[in-house]
């Protein structure tokens, strides 16, 4: 470990407050994707109590950790994907599916390309066959 690096865990009982202001000054965020595509280098990311959507989306680096097996080849086999895991488990539906295909970038000012409006500068994926 190095002196002055510090570790949280997104932690349900202490608010949803306290989890996202501690996302916003995380330099890292690891997440454990349930599916990825292919063709467009996405990871589909559900959020749930236990795993609110701060990680991937507020830290400057995202690093997603995801199974091989999990990958699909376009979007159409991860809908397919979502609708038979959710069907079968109607419950166990998360408040939302986030979809992170990478930072963010815009043209929409005079036409000028700005990466990193919003979400991480880095993404990284760690597949584990």
């Amino acid at each position: 470990d190095k002196e002055g690096t510090t570790f949280y865990q997104w932690n349900p009982s202490a608010g949803r407050q306290a989890n996202i202001d501690e996302a916003k000054v995380a330099e890292i965020g690891i997440t454990f994707p349930i599916l990825g595509i292919a063709e467009t280098a996405t990871v589909i990311q559900p959020s749930f109590e236990a795993s609110g959507r701060s990680i991937g989306l507020l830290p400057l680096c995202h690093i997603a950790v995801i199974r091989t097996s999990d990958i699909v080849p376009r979007m159409t086999q991860s809908m397919r994907a979502l609708t038979k895991v959710y069907k079968e488990n109607p419950e166990g539906f998360p408040s939302n599916v986030v979809h992170i295909s990478g930072p963010s970038n815009t043209a929409d000012i005079e036409l000028v390309r700005v990466v990193g409006v919003h979400g991480p500068i880095n993404v990284t994926f760690i597949l584990v066959d």
